[in-house]
């Protein structure tokens, strides 16, 4: 629960302390996070310690959170995890990619993960440290250049696709969905769009640059661009060369459960003119008590979540992609999401019969 409350008390500590006897402690750190501002988007502080701290595994152990290791990486290349679904608050990607509860870096020797996340979170004093401490990257333009350009090889970016404008209509069966307003955010002058917009739509691939593709600041996908154009969702352009890989965490969505507004309804109202104004769109959700699991809290349930990592798809450069290029790469890495799906479902708790939906 730190990113729903820790950013505000951290700010509200320090406006504090500037008030007492100690303000000189808080005047100096106020310095020093104006020298520091960009240290986030050019990698971090990863911190090997904080990764390992002991309460990560009984963080891991309280669901249980679990990693399956399905391919070698190798070191020599740079990846983008295309992390699926979801969910109210990624618990598993932060287990799984920001600690090293679940192994991640001895089942993927040399790989460094970066978990990338919203650039608001680095405006925070204090949570801005906290957060590059255990590898995690605002998913911004600048930012994600660095890791795959500037920071050598080995590294590997891992992405929560959907984020918040997805959020609202998040089923525990729905896994993810798209967009609905794209032509909106492109207004930034990142990218013009050369087609429609395909709905449900989400295509990870390079060429000449790997993209990056969020929907505003808060929302996140990839895909494909040719110069300034997008053929396919939206913006944020790496002009260094990266492999794909398909991450599917069943359980993601069953950690917390949603309360879904009908449509029509002054609730659903409101979250449409926040995801119009604001960027996001707020929702209701909620976990178990603290003593009982029969009672409404914000602990998330004890339910097991397990996150398979596919194997890489390697994308040709491509110096002008055609429309039929495009559908070909979104097709393949649909494709490998899905077969990465039915291939450990029955495994990890759903039956036969499920099916991944795309919407």
């Amino acid at each position: 629960m730190t990113f729903l409350a820790m950013g505000s008390v951290c700010t509200i500590t320090l406006m504090y302390i500037l008030c007492t006897d100690c303000w000189m402690i808080a005047a100096a750190y106020l310095a020093w996070l104006v020298f520091d501002w960009n240290t986030p988007q050019k990698g971090g502080r990863r911190s090997s310690w904080v990764r390992s701290w002991a309460v990560w595994r009984y963080y891991r152990d309280y669901f249980p959170v679990r990693l399956v290791k399905t391919h070698n990486l190798l070191t020599s290349r740079n990846y983008i995890f295309g992390y699926h679904p979801h969910g109210i608050l990624g618990m598993g990607a932060f287990c799984n990619f920001s600690t090293e509860a679940t192994g991640v870096s001895q089942k993927f020797p040399g790989i460094r993960t970066y978990l990338a996340t919203l650039a608001g979170n680095f405006r925070f004093p204090i949570l801005r440290d906290y957060l590059m401490f255990g590898g995690i990257c605002p998913v911004t333009r600048d930012s994600i250049d660095y890791l795959l350009s500037k920071n050598g090889t080995g590294n590997a970016i891992v992405i929560v696709v959907g984020g918040r404008c997805g959020i609202p209509e998040l089923h525990p069966r729905q896994k993810f969905r798209d967009l609905e307003e794209p032509e909106r955010l492109c207004q930034a002058g990142f990218a013009t769009w050369k087609r429609p917009f395909k709905k449900g739509l989400i295509l990870l691939c390079w060429s000449p640059s790997l993209v990056v593709l969020r929907g505003d600041q808060h929302e996140v996908y990839l895909g494909i661009v040719q110069g300034k154009h997008c053929l396919t969702g939206t913006w944020i352009v790496s002009p260094s060369r990266a492999d794909l890989v398909p991450v599917y965490s069943f359980g993601e969505n069953e950690a917390y459960k949603q309360v879904i507004l009908e449509e029509g309804s002054w609730g659903r109202w409101l979250q449409k003119k926040f995801q119009k104004y604001i960027g996001f769109a707020p929702c209701l959700f909620h976990g178990r008590g603290l003593f009982s699991g029969n009672t409404w809290g914000l602990l998330p349930y004890s339910t097991p979540i397990t996150t398979v990592v596919g194997e890489p798809i390697t994308i040709p450069k491509i110096e002008n992609p055609s429309l039929k290029q495009v559908d070909f790469y979104h097709s393949l890495y649909m494709s490998s999401l899905i077969k990465l799906f039915d291939k450990y479902k029955a495994k990890f708790g759903l039956p036969e019969t499920a099916v991944l939906e795309v919407n």
